[in-house]
């Protein structure tokens, strides 16, 4: 019974480690909104795809992970925050698998694009 136990519990543990790398591995866009102001849509446009994040309140940091196959491109960023404006930019570079890569994307107060790779 407990050889049972430990082979079950072992197994379980092997899915979490297995499920937590593979969040390490894949390529991913963070926004963070520094401003005072709602981020209503952001849109980054990859090679063959887009990413869309809506409502990102001030102070709020949002995730979402890409596929990995990617033609190589630079990241184009379209926002439009609660009151209509836009603010458009670059940030970081995007390549065919490339594993565990990560972009930030910080609005800061004056509305601006801040990037780190």
């Amino acid at each position: 019974m407990k050889k049972n136990t430990l082979i079950i519990v072992a197994l379980i543990l092997l899915v979490f480690l297995v499920y937590k790398l593979i969040f390490i591995l894949l390529p991913s866009v963070e926004i963070l909104n520094k401003s005072d102001k709602t981020i209503v849509v952001a849109k980054f446009y990859l090679s063959e795809n887009r990413i869309v994040m809506d409502n990102v309140l001030p102070n709020e940091k949002l995730k979402i992970y890409y596929d990995l196959k990617q033609r190589n491109c630079v990241l184009k960023i379209l926002m439009t925050l609660i009151d209509s404006t836009k603010i458009e930019g670059n940030c970081g570079e995007i390549k065919n698998y490339a594993f565990g890569n990560r972009i930030q994307v910080k609005i800061n107060e004056d509305y601006k694009i801040i990037c780190a790779q």
